[in-house]
């Protein structure tokens, strides 16, 4: 037991003599499978953890919203980590700029935000990966986000090949010497994206041999980009409350090599240098924050996440509302967004104002696309658009009306992870035992894909 006690003591920087440091220190050693060529290169990597190590305990103590603590870089100096894990980013180049513009997402003040949201509980984003001594940090935002877009499309959630990217883009990227989300887009667009699994990633560059991979995002399925009105908080809320968004930061400080926990509040500049993606957004103990998936591995801060401090002015905390920006994805399963009448139009465009002003003038509440046969209240179940799904509800549509695929709009709502949605049908009296042509009911779709929270609320209404 008193070994334990040493061992978390230690872990929390609270050491009390140079045996409790080198008794942490092999316990890092043997955490993370460090090795060293010499004796003298691990006594010099033991004074580097000493110092860390003291940072740690000299921080914790002034009651910071955020807390730091031994981490896979605890032996590095901050330069050191700076030039292995940071700086993986071309300077000047914006996400996407090469794709068709889509335009600037823009804070409609018709909408209501939701107080919270995370896509990682919503079945978006894939587990937390890790670039490893590689500056390709470029490659895993911009498979991150294109991961979201392909879930909320698609309705699958598949890890796609960051090692495609290190290997194949070689449209300026520089592999493991960085590179930008820009051109990593500019080379999807016309090429069809590689499961991660049949092109695993390897933290060096080697020969592209994409052409032998197992295809997750056919090629032409990237139709565009929007950027995100910058320096906006709302405009980045409204944002991310449609799909994960590639953003770049500021992180070659000790805070981010070190970063356990907590509400990171430091000022960190706006120099952007790492490329992370922004999957959501809470409160905790009246601090607003932005949830940031990042790439150094699970083990790494929360999970493998940190979270920034939300409300900051300009930049904001790091940067992070300098150069937002997300693609835009379309898939044969998703062409509920054909639209035929304007109505529908009015719908996928998430504009309440103009699918009131339809309505006022008799559009057809319950007309259906020719294409797969969604109502218009599918079409909003599907863009999980909140307010024009409420001004659908009040007109009384029919809950149970069914597309070509015998699908629902609660059906639809699930298959595409759209937990709020799923709660105003619901709560209108959606029929949650409702079966489609496949013998799906609503929470059959949630399991299948992956969404637990959406089949439990859906089984709960069952």
């Amino acid at each position: 037991m008193a070994v334990k006690l040493a061992v978390l003591l230690a872990a929390l920087g609270v050491c009390k003599g140079e045996t409790d440091v080198r008794k942490a220190f092999e316990d890092f050693v043997a955490k993370y499978h460090k090795s060293y060529d010499s004796e003298e290169e691990q006594e010099s990597r033991f004074q580097i953890f000493a110092e860390n190590l003291r940072q740690i305990e000299k921080h914790n103590k002034e009651g910071h919203s955020y807390q730091l603590g031994v981490t896979e870089f605890a032996d590095k100096k901050q330069e050191e980590f700076t030039v292995d894990h940071v700086g993986c980013m071309t300077k000047n180049q914006k996400p996407w700029s090469s794709l068709p513009y889509l335009g600037r997402e823009e804070f409609d003040e018709e909408v209501t935000l939701p107080k919270s949201l995370d896509w990682s509980k919503k079945g978006a984003v894939t587990d937390v990966k890790n670039q490893g001594r590689c500056g390709s940090c470029w490659s895993f935002s911009t498979t991150g986000a294109l991961e979201g877009a392909w879930k909320i499309s698609s309705g699958q959630l598949v890890s796609l090949s960051e090692q495609q990217l290190v290997d194949c883009a070689k449209n300026g990227n520089m592999g493991c010497q960085g590179g930008s989300m820009d051109l990593a887009f500019e080379y999807l667009e016309k090429h069809s994206v590689c499961k991660e699994n049949s092109y695993p990633y390897l933290a060096k560059q080697g020969t592209c041999h994409e052409s032998n991979c197992s295809v997750a995002v056919p090629k032409g399925s990237i139709v565009g980009f929007k950027d995100v009105d910058s320096q906006n908080m709302k405009a980045l809320m409204q944002a991310v409350s449609k799909q994960p968004v590639s953003v770049a930061i500021e992180a070659d400080q000790m805070a981010f090599q070190l970063y356990k926990g907590g509400i990171l509040s430091q000022k960190c500049g706006k120099k952007l240098d790492h490329g992370v993606l922004l999957v959501g957004y809470g409160t905790e103990n009246g601090m607003d924050y932005w949830k940031v998936k990042n790439s150094w591995g699970a083990d790494w801060g929360e999970n493998g996440y940190i979270r920034l401090k939300r409300g900051v002015p300009k930049d904001g905390e790091c940067g992070i509302k300098d150069q937002p920006s997300y693609p835009i994805v379309k898939s044969k399963e998703a062409e509920l967004v054909v639209c035929d009448t304007p109505l529908h139009h009015g719908v996928s465009e998430g504009n309440a104002e103009v699918v009131r002003l339809l309505l006022d003038k008799r559009a057809d509440l319950h007309a259906k696309e020719k294409f797969v046969g969604g109502t218009p209240l599918h079409h909003a179940a599907l863009h999980g658009r909140l307010d024009v799904v409420k001004v659908l509800l009040q007109r009384k549509p029919n809950l149970e009306a069914e597309n070509r695929k015998g699908q629902t709009p609660l059906h639809v709502a699930a298959l595409y992870s759209q937990l709020e949605t799923a709660h105003l049908l619901l709560d209108s009296g959606a029929n949650a035992k409702a079966i489609d042509a496949q013998g799906n009911t609503p929470a059959g779709l949630a399991k299948k894909t992956g969404h637990r929270d959406m089949e439990d609320v859906i089984l709960e209404a069952a």
